[in-house]
């Protein structure tokens, strides 16, 4: 007998393969289509919204920006309103801001200052009231001298806190409710010992349950000890 070709074979087998499963093929059948419109679409979440501004370039890595909303759009920019507010001190450090805090029993949006000799204020960001003014032990002993601070305050994650400095190179952790000291648990904490010479300068930072401050040389000018810490 002479052997098939290859091709002839292959069809062969092809043809015994249908046959063992169950005979011929499926005939063909219609599949059901939709409209390119009625194929649901991946909807993004709107982000969230801008609302705290805690301390010295938003976060602790100091992004400085961010891409949520701040709720200024060109439908309500037209409303926006000057506010001028009279302060008992010159603040030269970047003020923050607590969104919904609760400050003498109500809630209110919070600006935070803290001026060059150590008074920290709290605003009312809405209406401009002076909501409590802390003024740190001391602070007759440096007013009016060389013996400054430019370092900005911080909320506490918690929202129940706030940290800020005061010329004597201390650090306060204030109540935001009320602006009283919490003398408690070490504080306020001293970060240098020399604060005639060492001004507290650039703005407080938190690193999980640590707050950061830093200090440098100069308080009274352009003179010695150059050096600086951070503690």
């Amino acid at each position: 007998m002479r052997a098939l070709r290859p091709s002839l074979a292959i069809t062969l087998l092809a043809c015994a393969s249908l046959a063992a499963c169950g005979g011929s093929a499926p005939a063909d059948t219609s599949t059901p289509t939709v409209s390119v419109g009625a194929i649901p679409r991946a909807v993004a979440a709107a982000p969230q919204p801008l609302l705290n501004w805690p301390e010295f370039g938003l976060d602790p890595q100091r992004s400085d920006v961010s891409e949520r909303s701040n709720g200024i759009t060109s439908a309500n920019v037209a409303r926006l309103r000057h506010l001028h507010v009279t302060l008992s001190g010159t603040v030269d450090s970047s003020p923050i801001y607590v969104h919904g805090g609760l400050v003498g029993g109500g809630v209110h949006n919070v600006v935070v200052v803290t001026s060059t000799y150590g008074k920290t204020i709290a605003i009312d960001a809405d209406s401009g009231a002076i909501l409590w003014t802390f003024v740190p032990p001391g602070y007759g002993g440096w007013a009016g001298s060389a013996q400054i601070t430019n370092t900005s305050p911080l909320a506490d994650p918690s929202g129940r806190f706030l940290y800020a400095a005061s010329p004597n190179g201390l650090i306060h952790k204030l109540a935001l409710a009320n602006g009283s000291e919490q003398t408690t648990g070490g504080w306020p904490v001293a970060i240098t010992r020399d604060a005639t010479h060492e001004k507290l300068g650039a703005a407080l930072n938190i690193d999980g349950p640590d707050v950061r401050g830093e200090h440098q040389a100069a308080t009274l000018g352009d003179a010695p000890p150059y050096q600086g810490h951070v503690s």
